[in-house]
């Protein structure tokens, strides 16, 4: 087994146990690798800015780190959601 701190902060200290070579240990590596392109993705469209857009972006990466129980990736992404929805 392979471990990945998630950040959570739970009395486990945020670490969820994958198996390594498969299932949600390849998906959250997948994930994270693919990261860096959707904060880019983000950094452009606020140059623009685009409020809709930046707002279904930060949705997207807070559901989807939620769903690997990434959770300091998803409340980063919350509260930029939460920050650009009041603007709409």
């Amino acid at each position: 087994m392979g471990t990945i701190d998630t950040g959570s902060g739970s009395s486990e200290g945020g670490v969820r146990n994958f198996k390594s070579g498969g299932g949600w240990g390849r998906l959250i590596s997948e994930y994270l690798g693919d990261l860096p392109r959707q904060i880019d993705s983000v950094r452009a469209i606020l140059e623009i800015p685009n409020y809709e857009k930046i707002a279904q972006q930060a949705h997207r990466i807070k559901g989807t780190a939620g769903t690997y129980g990434l959770e300091a990736i998803s409340q980063n992404a919350a509260s930029l959601l939460f920050r650009f929805r009041a603007s709409l």
